[in-house]
C-alpha cells in the first residue's frame, strides 16, 4: 500500500492490517523453521550416506586383506603338505630299506644257526 492510502485508514483498519501482517509473519517464520529442519535432515542424510560409503570402502579393504591372508595361509598349508608328503615318502623308503636289511640279517642268522 502506498503511504497516502495508509494515511486515509482508521486506527482500527491499521491495527487489523498489523494483526494480519503479524499472523502472516508468524506463519512464514514457522514455515522457515520447518524448511530449516528439512534441510538439516537432508544434510544429515547426505553426511551419513558419505559415512556409509566410506565405511563400505573400508570394509572392502578389510575383506580384501582377509582374503589375501587366507590365500597365503592356504598356500603355506599346501607347501607344508608337499613337504610332509616328501618326508613320508622318504620315511617309507627308509623303513622298507631297514625291513629289507633286517630280513637279510635274519636270513643270515638263520643260516648260521642251522649250521
Amino acid at each position: 500500500m502506498k503511504t497516502l492510502e495508509l494515511k486515509k485508514l482508521s486506527r482500527q483498519e491499521l491495527l487489523e492490517i498489523l494483526l494480519q501482517q503479524a499472523k502472516e509473519n508468524k506463519a512464514l517464520n514457522e514455515e522457515n523453521e520447518m524448511l530449516k529442519k528439512k534441510l538439516e535432515t537432508r544434510e544429515i542424510i547426505t553426511a551419513e550416506s558419505g559415512t556409509i560409503a566410506e565405511a563400505a570402502l573400508k570394509l572392502n579393504l578389510v575383506f580384501e586383506a582377509a582374503d589375501n591372508a587366507c590365500r597365503q595361509y592356504i598356500d603355506s598349508i599346501k607347501g607344508y603338505e608337499t613337504v610332509c608328503e616328501q618326508k613320508l615318502k622318504a620315511a617309507e623308503e627308509e623303513a622298507a630299506s631297514i625291513i629289507c636289511k633286517a630280513r637279510e640279517d635274519a636270513d643270515k642268522l638263520k643260516k648260521l644257526a642251522a649250521e
